[in-house]
């Protein structure tokens, strides 16, 4: 399990978030009342080189804030959702048919409000230690690529210039691989999981 109070929470967030965004992220700005719910698998593999590298899915076109984005597995908490844990490991399933039998669920991160879309990111850290056979939804998912740890080193990210759905452009910090460039909320996750593995957080799981 993860203990909480060990996470690296927003200060990891902010290295990776969108310059325009982290003036309110430091003022630690609540959510709004009507903000939905969302669940992320951050799934761990284990690699001999590396030691771990991490799922990620280029999401297909769709009429939304993060139509064709690099991505974790997950989605909005259904209404028939008993948990987070739930909504994490079913998005998973549909989208690259991960079953929940196939990987070992640690605990989740820290939570990330999305003012553009007005979800929290519940991200779920969760290991595979067998080969998983990914069968990805061709409605939702384009490809999918699995990324080293080691290079979600924040001293690593290139910064560009982005225009967002909404017309907005902004100055975002991300990681660029396999031709993708990881960016948001994406990469904000990804700054967090790496501080935890720097702390050593992450040893006892191999």
């Amino acid at each position: 399990m993860i203990n909480k109070l060990l996470l690296p929470g927003k200060d990891a967030h902010i290295r990776l978030a969108p310059h325009q965004r982290r003036a309110d992220m430091s003022l630690d700005i609540p959510p709004r009342a009507d903000a939905r719910e969302s669940a992320v698998l951050v799934l761990l593999i284990p690699d001999k080189t590396y030691s771990w590298r991490v799922l990620i899915i280029l999401r297909n076109s769709y009429n939304g804030i993060h139509s064709a984005q690099p991505a974790l597995p997950g989605g909005k908490r259904d209404l028939t959702d008993s948990s987070l844990y739930e909504t994490a490991l079913r998005e998973a399933r549909e989208e690259m048919g991960i079953l929940p039998n196939q990987v070992e669920t640690i605990g989740f991160m820290t939570k990330l409000y999305v003012p553009p879309s007005n979800f929290i990111i519940y991200p779920l850290l969760a290991i595979s230690r067998q080969e998983i056979h990914y069968k990805p939804d061709a409605r939702e998912v384009v490809r999918f690529t699995t990324i080293p740890i080691n290079l979600l080193n924040p001293d690593l990210a290139i910064t560009k210039q982005l225009q967002s759905p909404t017309g907005e452009w902004l100055t975002a910090p991300g990681y660029d691989y396999d031709n993708l460039f990881i960016w948001g909320a994406t990469a904000m996750i990804l700054s967090e999981l790496y501080q935890l593995s720097e702390q050593g957080h992450l040893n006892s799981l191999q």
